[in-house]
């Protein structure tokens, strides 16, 4: 923490250079996900032309969930394996 009229020194200056990096590395930052309903957010990113672009890392890490789900015909959370074949879901998608 600083104060009005303190003087930085380099080395004050790196040490917070130096945390401000250790604490930005992903095993560092805290989970977007605190319970099941955060987990399963997903963010439509819209129609090419009309995209509603992410302004945090949060609903970037959202809209890529989203299309993962979109990967994966039939299922419902975005984390769920793809019908496997032989599921009746798997017929109806790709009609085998």
């Amino acid at each position: 923490t600083r104060v009005d009229g303190e003087v930085i020194t380099a080395a004050k200056y790196m040490a917070d250079q130096i945390q401000h990096a250790t604490e930005n590395r992903p095993t560092s930052i805290d989970d977007a996900s605190t319970d099941v309903t955060a987990f399963r957010t997903t963010k439509d990113p819209g129609a090419v032309g009309s995209e509603a672009l992410p302004v945090t890392l949060e609903e970037e890490l959202h809209i890529i969930r989203h299309v993962i789900r979109l990967l994966k015909p039939g299922a419902t959370q975005w984390y769920q394996d793809a019908p496997a074949q032989g599921d009746p879901v798997y017929a109806e998608v790709f009609g085998a």
